[in-house]
């Protein structure tokens, strides 16, 4: 069911219950499965062209979340600009899902999973985020902000984990595990 009531933000992942507490009047409306379905298979279809084109593969999460890997050449883009290049096939993705399905995305671009997806999560609900950074990417962001990042898991965390400047990913690749560190 969708959330809707004037003037209140709600969060994801929300429990109705708390969210009737915050507005009384709240109006829920049920989804249309059926065209979730036939949106999302759409979708699908505009990834994998992206990832046929570049040598890549397509991972569905969910109707509405899915990451694309992608392997580009020196030879696909010319000049030094890699981000340029990036953003410009995000751009593409975005516009072809929107032509196709009149539905807006978001998508960020990381060197892995984790950051590709807080980048899009930045930019919701209609934008491109290319993360070249990590370290510039990750300042100021709430730990809370982290996908699994709970918060027994966050209380472990928030006391070290931005005191390890150049250090942070082998001190994060005993916390987190070698693939999510990076």
């Amino acid at each position: 069911m969708q959330l809707y009531c004037k003037n209140v933000w709600f969060m994801n992942e929300m429990f109705l219950g708390d969210a009737i507490q915050l507005c009384p009047d709240l109006l829920l409306l049920h989804y249309d499965f059926e065209c979730f379905e036939e949106v999302s298979a759409v979708v699908a279809e505009v990834l994998h062209k992206y990832a046929g084109k570049y040598n890549g593969y397509v991972e569905v999460v969910s109707c509405d979340e899915a990451y694309v890997e992608i392997y580009v050449e020196p030879e696909d883009y010319t000049g030094n600009d890699i981000y340029g290049f990036l953003y410009s096939i995000a751009e593409e993705i975005r516009k072809d899902i929107f032509k196709h399905t009149e539905c807006t995305a978001s998508v960020g671009v990381g060197q892995n999973k984790l950051l590709a997806k807080l980048g899009a999560e930045r930019v919701k609900p209609d934008a491109c985020c290319v993360v070249k950074d990590w370290r510039h990417f990750f300042d100021g962001l709430s730990l809370r902000k982290i996908p699994d990042v709970g918060y027994k898991f966050l209380k472990k965390l928030e006391p070290h984990v931005w005191d390890l400047g150049d250090e942070a990913e082998k001190g994060l690749e005993g916390i987190l595990g070698h693939g999510n560190a990076r």
